[in-house]
C-alpha cells in the first residue's frame, strides 16, 4: 500500500496542500447556444467544427481541457433563402464555454473567423428562421415555433443540458425533411415593442412564405417564481383544434416549458413525439397532393 506524503513548511509549521485543477466553468453562462450566418459554402464543416473546439476562452488557453470538446452540439446547414442556399451556410454551435471571441454585450456582432473571407455574423437570439437540418431535396418542412416570451433555441434544449432534440435527435429519422426554428422578438422584460399576436403571426407567415416561394423557383432569462396554477382548461390544454383527432393526443407529464425538453433520445416521451412526426412526413406528400387538388378544383 502506498504512502500518501505530507509536505509541510519547515519555518511556519502549516501543511501545504496539493492543488487540484479548477474545473471548466458550469455557470449558467456556459452552455450557452449561438447561430454562425454566412458561412461561405466552400468551408471545409469538420475543419470549422476543429476551429470552434479550439478557440480560447477565459478558462484555458487551447478551447478544450482534459480531452473534453468544447463543442457540445452543432449543426451545418444551407442558408434558408434559395438566393443564399449555394453561397453560405449557417450554423448553430452550443458550447461547453463560451469562447472569447462570442463574449459580446450586442445582441449580434461580425466575428472574423475566416481567414480571407469576410467577418460573419454571430448572434444568440435565433430572430426569424434557423435552419437545423437541410436535405439536398427537402419534402417537407418541419417549424417549430416557440410561444411568447420564448427562445427560438433554448424553448427546445434539454432542462440543464446541451441536448437539442430538434437538432441532434431528429434529423436522422426524417432526412427528407428541413427542420427549421422560429424566432420573434416578444420578451417581457424591458421590451417596449407594441407588437400583437397578430403581427407576430403575420411576420411568421411571410418568412415561411418567402423561404418556401424560393424553394420552388429554385428547386431572456425566463423564471417560474409564483406558484404554479391551472392557466387554462384540461381540454384547451390538449386539444389545439375542435375538429382535432383525439387519436393524434397523448399526454406528457410536464409543465407548458418542460414538455418541449429532452435531455436524450431514448426518452420515452421523445420516442412518442418522434413516431408522430415520423408518421406526418410520410403522410406529407399525399396530404399536399389532395390539398391541391382540392384547392385546383375550387373544394
Amino acid at each position: 500500500m502506498s504512502k500518501r506524503k505530507q509536505i509541510s513548511d519547515q519555518d511556519t509549521g502549516h501543511r501545504k496542500r496539493a492543488t487540484t485543477p479548477v474545473p471548466r466553468n458550469t455557470t449558467q453562462e456556459t452552455a450557452l447556444a449561438f447561430r454562425i450566418s454566412n458561412i461561405p459554402s466552400g468551408v471545409d464543416p469538420c475543419l470549422f467544427r476543429q476551429s470552434l473546439d479550439r478557440m480560447p476562452d477565459d478558462t484555458s488557453l487551447s478551447g478544450a481541457v482534459g480531452g473534453e470538446p468544447n463543442v457540445l452540439g452543432w449543426s451545418f446547414a444551407r442558408s434558408v433563402a434559395s438566393i443564399d442556399a449555394e453561397r453560405y451556410r449557417t450554423i448553430t454551435v452550443t458550447f461547453r464555454s463560451i469562447p472569447n471571441q462570442f463574449r459580446f454585450p450586442e445582441t449580434f456582432n461580425s466575428v472574423a473567423l475566416i481567414e480571407n473571407s469576410p467577418p460573419v455574423i454571430v448572434d444568440k437570439h435565433f430572430y426569424g428562421l434557423t435552419p437545423l437540418n437541410f436535405p439536398e431535396k427537402p419534402t417537407v418542412d418541419i417549424v417549430a415555433v416557440t410561444g411568447l416570451a420564448g427562445h427560438a433555441f433554448g424553448s427546445w434544449k434539454s432542462r440543464g443540458g446541451s441536448a437539442m432534440w430538434l437538432r441532434d435527435f431528429l434529423p436522422e429519422y426524417v432526412p427528407n425533411a428541413r427542420i427549421l426554428t422560429y424566432g420573434y422578438d416578444s420578451t417581457l422584460f424591458k421590451n417596449n415593442s407594441t407588437a400583437s399576436i397578430h403581427e407576430f403571426s403575420r411576420n411568421f407567415l411571410e418568412a415561411l412564405n418567402s423561404a418556401r416561394a424560393e424553394a420552388e423557383e429554385t428547386f431572456g432569462v425566463w423564471k417560474q417564481t409564483e406558484p404554479k396554477v391551472l392557466m387554462v382548461s384540461r381540454d384547451s390544454a390538449i386539444d389545439a383544434t375542435p375538429e382535432g383527432d383525439q387519436n393524434d393526443i397523448f399526454s406528457i407529464d410536464a409543465n407548458h416549458s418542460n414538455i418541449v425538453k429532452f435531455k436524450h433520445n431514448a426518452c420515452p416521451d421523445y420516442l412518442n413525439v418522434r413516431s408522430r412526426i415520423i408518421t406526418l412526413v410520410q403522410n406529407a406528400p399525399v396530404v399536399i397532393s389532395k390539398r391541391s387538388a382540392n384547392r385546383i378544383a375550387g373544394t
